[in-house]
């Protein structure tokens, strides 16, 4: 089997002489040479095409493990872990960053906080892309991972695009890294629900959870004057996105964000999930990849992702 499988070519053509020999010697008895020439011509382009298949099956099968590993590299090195670790304490450092650039001071703080995480989320998302690196693979090793990273990265990568990207030319924020982050959440949304639940609302005491954070700031946008407000908040249908009440839900400097403020956003983000739920719910609107990569997303999600951002007339009962 490991001559089959080294040399498939040379057995191929082995198989293919040896037929038509026998082809040729079979014609001595037959009264048709074009029938026994016929067959045996037939018969070596099956037996070479069965040899070809086998290996092209091989070198599918390695590129995809080889594919893995590249995954593994990139999703399990300590240095993107620390950075997704420093992300998710939500300390002064990470608000101070996300108010600078809603307020178009200054965006290098918010840059340098996901410049690691989002280029490791993107080379998964480009291999998940070229059909080397299964979705399921990569949500099974990755995707609590990978939801927790984008997650918390979210508001960051927002509005590092909306300061500065051009819509004719976009750059990561909508490539790869958002249909790693597809292929992952599609994944728990179908098979481990409550365990998406989980990621999406687990937060220590008096902090932030990552679908709270996604609403805080929303409401932090609105009032530092930050651009296209209503993009940080998840994408859901319209009628949803009115059922949920953040007007109570106050926002004071970053720096004073204390437990009943976090409480207040996390229950709110509670009841969305619970309304909405978790199949309906995504941290990415279908139109912030480009147009080659929705394709894949819908397919991992049946269609049910949200095209586009509702107007900020749509959420007046938001503000």
């Amino acid at each position: 089997m490991s001559f089959l499988e080294d040399q498939p070519e040379a057995v191929a053509t082995l198989l293919a002489a040896l037929i038509v020999l026998i082809g040729l010697s079979a014609w001595h008895w037959s009264t048709s040479l074009a029938d026994t020439f016929l067959a045996a011509v037939s018969a070596a382009a099956t037996a070479a095409a069965a040899v070809m298949i086998k290996e092209v099956s091989i070198g599918i099968r390695q590129l995809r493990f080889e594919a893995l590993n590249r995954a593994y590299e990139a999703l399990d090195s300590p240095r993107l872990k620390e950075s997704v670790d420093r992300l998710s304490r939500l300390e002064k450092e990470y608000f101070h960053a996300l108010t600078l650039c809603l307020s178009g001071r200054d965006i290098s703080h918010a840059a340098r906080l996901v410049r690691r995480p989002s280029i490791e989320l993107n080379k998964a998302g480009y291999l998940v892309y070229r059909g080397f690196l299964d979705a399921q693979c990569l949500a099974e090793e990755f995707g609590g991972f990978v939801v927790k990273a984008f997650a918390y990265m979210r508001p960051l990568l927002i509005c590092l695009r909306n300061s500065v990207e051009d819509p004719a030319e976009p750059w990561f924020m909508r490539r790869f890294a958002l249909l790693a982050y597809v292929a992952a959440e599609s994944y728990l949304a179908k098979n481990w629900k409550n365990y998406l639940h989980r990621l999406l609302l687990g937060a220590p005491q008096g902090a932030l959870s990552p679908l709270g954070l996604q609403l805080y700031s929303y409401m932090l946008c609105r009032k530092l004057g930050g651009r296209n407000c209503i993009d940080y908040l998840p994408a859901l249908p319209r009628s949803c996105l009115t059922r949920v009440d953040l007007v109570e839900c106050s926002t004071l400097s970053p720096v004073e964000l204390d437990d009943k403020i976090a409480e207040c956003f996390n229950e709110a983000a509670e009841k969305l999930l619970r309304e909405c739920g978790s199949s309906g719910l995504s941290l990415v609107w279908l139109n912030w990849l480009e147009e080659k990569l929705q394709a894949v997303a819908r397919r991992l999600y049946h269609d049910s992702l949200p095209a586009a951002p509702v107007t900020e007339e749509g959420c007046v009962g938001l503000a």
